[in-house]
């Protein structure tokens, strides 16, 4: 995995109004905590922050006052629309440390159940691993090129690099192709004749039958 070194700074002054006024300097609050020492409250340039997320970096290697802290974005808050970062939690890590975390699943290929008319389905998006932090996958890639309409695959048929353990529910599906959805459309209903709605059979009978009684009566008269 490649290596980011991020400059940050240590901050003194906490509370909404501080942090409100870090990112209105175009700064980002973080805090740097784990592996039995303190937390440290500090601040990074929002383009930095923006940066880690985007390409969703896993480690990085911070440089604060002059010292390295190899750590992991272990959390991150976004605003209300999931667009600007707000806050980063940094954790600190050993290289020769067993560690667990989330690594993204790529699809590569065109399934040959989507060309028939399928509909690919991808419910996991990340798998859980563990390995030692050099060992961390930027991404785990799958091909779905044979995939028929009917097939899937399940975690448990994928091989993890070397040096990784996946985590993730064993039975947990990570793509699927389904048969495509048919839409039955409805016949619509005739359309009545122009003008008045016609009148039921019965009705149209009785007055039939009046009719003819007014007419027989008339011949008698």
């Amino acid at each position: 995995m490649e290596q980011t070194t991020l400059d940050v700074q240590t901050r003194k002054e906490t509370g909404s109004a501080a942090v409100r006024r870090l990112r209105h300097s175009g700064m980002v609050p973080a805090v740097i905590y784990g592996h039995k020492e303190g937390a440290v409250p500090v601040s990074l340039k929002i383009e930095d922050a923006q940066n880690v997320v985007a390409h969703r970096i896993k480690m990085v290697m911070l440089t604060v006052g002059g010292k390295a802290e190899q750590v992991l974005v272990k959390d991150v808050q976004f605003d209300t629309f999931g667009e600007n970062v707000l806050h980063l939690d940094f954790e600190r890590i050993a290289m020769d440390e067993i560690i667990e975390v989330e690594c993204p699943v790529e699809m590569t290929g065109t399934a040959k159940g989507v060309a028939a008319g399928g509909v690919l389905e991808h419910p996991v998006t990340d798998l859980k691993v563990s390995c030692l932090p050099s060992n961390i996958p930027e991404v785990i890639k799958i091909s779905v090129s044979d995939l028929e309409i009917g097939d899937s695959i399940l975690v448990r048929d994928i091989k993890p690099p070397e040096g990784v353990t996946i985590l993730t529910e064993p039975d947990a599906v990570l793509v699927a192709i389904r048969p495509p959805l048919i839409v039955e459309e409805e016949e619509a209903p005739e359309e009545a004749a122009e003008g008045a709605p016609e009148e039921p059979e019965v009705i149209r009978r009785a007055k039939a039958e009046d009719e003819e009684e007014e007419e027989a009566e008339g011949k008698k008269s």
